[in-house]
């Protein structure tokens, strides 16, 4: 592996990082501000938070933002991987691919759409 190559792929996986935990700090505060309105009675009990969030994304389009920057580092993180490792980037997008079907399988709507797996840092 190049020298080249080794910093674009830490400058990738800085990126992913540094976006994922934006993207983490949105759902959260999705999270905090549906709770709220569901206690305060403005949410009905049986309107699941991914639907919330899709009909009030005026109130929070940071959420969507920081989503979007969390999938375009991914997909850059993922080509610098494969470039540097390709067998590396097998196996981290497998882990991915698993988690990501784990939260598809409970049915978690909200944590599906917006998913955030992270390289180790």
């Amino acid at each position: 592996m190049s020298d080249q190559d080794q910093a674009r792929l830490n400058q990738a996986k800085e990126s992913l990082l540094a976006a994922g935990k934006q993207a983490q700090k949105e759902k959260d505060a999705a999270k905090a501000d549906y709770e709220k309105e569901k206690e305060y009675g403005m949410v009905s009990d049986d309107q699941p938070l991914a639907q919330w969030c899709a009909t009030n994304l005026c109130k929070r389009p940071s959420l969507l933002v920081s989503s979007n920057q969390y999938q375009a580092c991914r997909a850059q993180y993922s080509t610098a991987l494969q470039l540097c490792d390709g067998s590396a980037a097998e196996e981290w997008e497998q882990a991915q691919s698993f988690a990501f079907g784990k939260l598809l399988r409970a049915g978690n709507t909200f944590e599906s759409k917006h998913f955030i797996g992270l390289p180790e840092e």
